[in-house]
């Protein structure tokens, strides 16, 4: 019984040192964080970076709201992912807010519903 302890103790302090380098979220995952993922050079950064994208793109893309965006079919998951770096890099001051805010922002600017007039 004391070994099974020691053991899951010791699993434990192991798992956390493990997570210890990675981000931690309390309610929501900031942009700074998400900047991080998306220029990783990890497979898993990216694939973490493509589906939060994906994602946030899924919710607004079915939204009935006007904060609707319109992803044309031909758009790919990295053209997705490369719109949103883009937007981020020229926003770092948002690099503290909610990054589906910011994610949802850079969709709209790239995918709007309706053609933006120019003047």
């Amino acid at each position: 019984m004391l070994t099974t302890l020691m053991f899951g103790a010791f699993a434990s302090l192991a798992s956390l040192h493990a997570i210890a380098d990675e981000p931690s979220y309390v309610s929501w995952i900031r942009v700074s964080d998400l900047m991080k993922t998306c220029k990783g050079e990890k497979v898993w950064e990216q694939a973490y970076c493509v589906g939060y994208v994906v994602g946030v793109a899924d919710v607004a893309n079915n939204d009935q709201t006007s904060l609707k965006i319109c992803v044309p079919k031909a758009v790919t998951q990295a053209q997705m992912k490369a719109v949103i770096v883009k937007y981020l890099e020229h926003h770092p001051e948002e690099s503290q807010y909610a990054a589906f805010s910011s994610v949802r922002a850079a969709l709209r600017d790239a995918f709007p519903c309706q053609p933006r007039l120019t003047m």
